[in-house]
Parts: C-alpha cells; structure tokens; sequence
C-alpha cells in the first residue's frame, strides 16, 4: 500500500491546499555555494541528495486543523499536521534513513486503514549566555509521542477524534535552557519548556464535529492555551525559542487538566468562534480523578477569529481572545483578566508576518507587551528551510523592574527528510529583574528528528 503522505502547499481557496510535482526555486550564489559544499560531503560519506519533492507550509490548514481554527503550532495536532509534511532535505543516507523511511510509510498506511494518526519527535537545545550567572549554559531534550485516533465518521466532515499523547522533558547535564533566563534576571526564560519535567501525559480528549464541521466541541485532559491567543510561530520546537515568542507570557493558563470547549466555524465563511473552560489548578504532572475533585476554579476563555485569504497576499488570520480565571485559596493566587489581539498574514509564498498585543491585569509578572516578527522560507534555495526574526517589548508589573526588549533570529536547515538542525541567537536589552545589566546575549543550537 503507498504511503498517504502526499506534498501540498497552500491553495488559492480559504484553507485549502493542493498538490504539486517538484518544483524548481532560484539559487542565490551563497545558496550555490552551500550545496555543493553539502554535496562534496554527502559524496565523500557514500550518501546522496535527494531528488524526491517538496512542500512548504507557511501556516496551518485553518479549516481542518484539530478542535479550532486558533489551535497553537505546539498543541499536538497540529504537530501531527506538521510531520505529515513531505520535505525533501539537502541530505539523504540510504543505509541510516531507511528505517525512518520504512517506519514512516507504515504509520502512513495505519492511517489509512484504522485512521490513528501517531507521530514521534526528539529534540535537544543547547544554549549559552553572554553574562549573568556562573551557570552559563544549558542543555535539554524533549521527547514526544502523538496519537490522534479518528473513531467516528471517517472521510467526512463530521469527525469525533481520541487524542493523547505522552511527553519527556529532560536535562542533559546539570542546567536547562529554561532555567537560564530567570538566573540572568529576565522576565521570561530564554528558553520555552526546555526543562526537567520528566515523563507526563498531556493530553487525553475527545475532539468531536457536528453540522458538516461547522460546530465542534471538545473535552477531556488538555492545556486550554493550546486553543486560543496563539500565533503561527509560537513554537519553541521548530521556531523561536524565547518564551517571549514561543508562549503568550500574559496567559496565566493552568497546566494541562479538564477542559472542555466548543468553537463554531460557519461554512463558507472566513470567521469562527470559540470559548471554554479548564480547571485552574491544573497541573500537567498530576493526574488521575483527584484533578476534579480535589479542588475547582474556572479558567474561562474566549476567541474570535477572522481567517481571510487575499488574493495578493495568501492566508491569514487574525484573532482577539480573551480569559479570566477565579481567585486560587488553596495556593494563594488572586483572580486575573487578559486580552489578547493578534494577526498572522502570509505576504507570499515564502515570506509571513506576525503581530501580537497582550494585556494582563493580574497574575502575571508582564502586565503588557507588544511584539512582532517575520518567517522566511528558503533564503538559501531551499523551501523547506525556515528563518525568522522578532522584537518585543515588555512592561512588568513590578515598579521596580525595568522594560524589557528581546530580539531573536534564527535559521532552520532541513537536513535530511526527518531532522532539523537550528542556529539562533538574542539579545535581551535591559533585562527586567537585572537593572545593573544593560544587555544579555543568548546563542542557541537546536537537533530535531521527528516522523
């Protein structure tokens, strides 16, 4: 059976998608230059360039992708969205990727026949600091296990889905990533989730759609900041890594816990809908039925969202969220508000930009903040690479802290079909918690093998 796996790049319809045959792209001199290096080195090891075609992806399939339109890049269905992407690689050695290959098409044609959808990713950071701290440095991986099981009403709109997966977070040597930035006085870590959490479930639940897939609701054990205040970035996996960019820091969400939500998605129509709840004391590293009775207050959210498609530009989306979450006795929390507005816009096939305002009334270290940024597919010939630049601008709540401004880029190689290798770098001027400081440098390197 052949694998279901097909390319596909964004269509001219609203959320749609097509396939296309190779394609050729112009090659700049460095480009030039960096593929005949590539290929000096894959001849001198016995490998050889792919010849296979390509895909590109500036952002999700807003119609079809999980439970809402506004679903975050990190939730796990849009990861699985994410590795079902065929990308061609600079790199290709038979004798270490077919296993990868063989166990891709499997999974591929699992999908086919029962309709489980189950992917794997492993990634590490490495990442050092320019001052601040004795502890200077950091490393951690992330291990990852997806599945999202299609129970009900395959091949049609009206799908009920079984999503679950499994994460391990861990560090390798004594220090993380993501406990760098609080050492060096930054409002944010430098580094989103890479920590030593250990091995947790993180999400059990039952994603379901009604009336053509125009109404969908949701419930069961999932993070509700999944689902809403996100932008198509917003990926410490495979983009920036700063929590600035790689989280909404003015959510003060629960971990993951019960949840429940509904959106609604007219069809034909370019806006949607969507509210829930979770529990606020939601803890990703506790589990089991205690989590609903042990203790309840609500975390309230809300989105409304506007998916155009222009015909000059391509796909966007652009939301306005807002939360509000109950006063915590049991560990001392006050009650707090947030709004979020936000917009992504695809500018051309290789090039998007985005834009994010965030405001918290309480809770939150960050009362406000305001960023923005821009992705760029193949800068050196290659559409499956990736490069972004961003800038923020924080206002802590504290008097004494100071305004906060994080730059960061990066650039993302696609090495071989299932591996990324990624380079980034930031500066963090006047760090917030570290007045005597006037800025931190942060330089990062990040492996990625996922299928």
């Amino acid at each position: 059976m052949k694998s279901s796996r097909q390319l596909s790049i964004l269509s001219p319809e609203p959320g749609g998608r097509e396939t296309v045959p190779l394609r050729t792209f112009p090659k700049s001199p460095t480009a030039r230059i960096l593929q005949w290096g590539a290929a000096a080195c894959v001849a001198l090891s016995g490998g050889r360039m792919s010849a296979e075609g390509f895909g590109y992806i500036l952002g999700p399939e807003v119609d079809d992708i999980g439970w809402t339109p506004g679903m975050a890049p990190s939730a796990s269905e849009a990861e699985l969205d994410d590795l079902e992407v065929v990308r061609r690689g600079y790199l290709n050695f038979p004798t270490i990727s077919w296993p990868l290959d063989y166990t891709s098409a499997q999974l591929a044609d699992l999908n086919e026949a029962i309709g489980l959808r189950v992917g794997t990713a492993y990634t590490m950071l490495f990442q050092g600091l320019s001052g601040g701290p004795p502890e200077r440095y950091g490393a951690a991986g992330d291990f990852d296990l997806m599945t999202s099981w299609t129970l009900v009403g395959r091949k049609t709109e009206n799908t009920g889905r079984l999503v679950f997966d499994i994460e391990d977070r861990f560090a390798i040597g004594s220090t993380t990533p993501n406990s760098l930035g609080p050492l060096a006085g930054t409002l944010q870590p430098t580094a989103n989730t890479f920590n030593d959490r250990g091995w947790v479930v993180r999400d059990v639940y039952w994603a379901q759609r009604l009336y053509e897939g125009q109404f969908r609701f949701l419930f069961g054990r999932a993070d509700p900041t999944d689902f809403f205040g996100s932008t198509w970035m917003q990926s410490a996996n495979n983009s920036f890594v700063n929590r600035m960019f790689a989280a909404n820091p003015t959510i003060a969400g629960p971990g993951h816990g019960p949840t429940a939500g509904v959106s609604f998605r007219p069809t034909d129509q370019q806006f949607f809908v969507t509210a829930g709840t979770a529990n606020a004391y939601g803890t990703t590293t506790t589990s089991g039925i205690s989590s609903l009775t042990d203790n309840w207050t609500m975390f309230s959210f809300g989105e409304v969202g506007w998916t155009p498609t222009f015909a000059a530009l391509g796909q966007g989306r652009y939301t306005v969220s807002g939360w509000h979450v109950g006063e915590r006795e049991v560990t001392g929390v006050p009650a707090g508000n947030g709004v979020s507005v936000i917009a992504d816009q695809q500018i051309n096939e290789s090039m998007q930009f985005f834009a994010r305002y965030g405001y918290a009334d309480a809770i939150s270290n960050i009362q406000q903040y305001v960023q923005g940024g821009f992705g760029f597919r193949g800068l050196m010939g290659d559409p499956d690479d990736m490069a972004g630049v961003a800038f923020s601008v924080a206002f802590p709540r504290a008097e004494t802290a100071q305004e906060e401004k994080v730059l960061e880029g990066f650039y993302r190689w696609q090495l071989t079909h299932f591996s990324q290798i990624s380079l980034g770098v930031q500066a963090i001027f006047d760090p917030g918690n570290a007045p005597e400081r006037e800025v931190v440098g942060a330089f990062w390197g990040r492996f990625r093998v996922a299928f």
